[in-house]
Formats: structure tokens, sequence, C-alpha cells
């Protein structure tokens, strides 16, 4: 078509220059339109791969945050539990030395009164 209009261009001149001129700028405005088009696709499957790699990664956090907190707590429960048996054994031998502690003053009540 453009070239039928280009063989127009003696003869009779400045209309078919001007409609030429007008069917190249249709055709590149169309380009135009095609690439801005394309660009606009490349940015939002980006944009769509950088919000889905974002999520990602807050869930991986969440998840690991989540799994840290379980072992802090299973740790502080450990040091509870040991702190309660070091409790237990501490009271088990202040009850047996305040048990031998009666049992040296009642040995030395009798060495002090012997039986008469």
């Amino acid at each position: 078509m453009e070239v039928e209009l280009l063989k127009m261009l003696p003869g009779g001149g400045s209309v078919a220059a001007l409609i030429v001129t007008v069917i190249l700028f249709l055709k590149q405005q169309e380009r135009t339109q095609i690439s801005l088009s394309q660009i606009t696709d490349v940015f939002n499957a980006r944009a769509v791969a950088s919000q889905s790699s974002f999520q990602e990664q807050i869930n991986r956090l969440m998840s690991q945050n989540v799994e840290n907190q379980k072992l802090f707590q299973e740790q502080i429960q450990l040091l509870i539990d040991g702190h309660l048996e070091v409790s237990r054994e501490t009271i088990a031998a202040l009850k047996a030395m305040e048990h031998a502690v009666h049992e040296l003053q009642a040995r030395a009540q009798l060495c002090q009164n012997p039986p008469k």
C-alpha cells in the first residue's frame, strides 16, 4: 500500500505525501503502543514476582520466628525444671542435715548427762 502511494508522488503530489506521512505516523504509533504494552507486561510480571518473593520471605521469617519461640519456651521450661530439681535436692539435703544435727545434739546430751 505504501509503495503504491509512493508511486503517486511525482504525478500528484502533496496529497499523496500527506497520506503517506499519516500512514507512517499511525504505523509508528502502533509500534510504540506495542512496545509500551510489552514494557507494561514485563513490568507487571516483575512486580508480581517481586511481591510473591517478598511474601515468601515474610512467610519464611514468620515460621522461623514461631520455631525460635518454641525453642525459647522449651529452654525456659528446661531451666525451670532444673531449678525445681535443684531446689528439691537442696531441701532434701537440708532436712538430712537437720536430722543429723538433732542426732548429734541428742548424742552430745547423752555424753554430757550419762544415764545413771
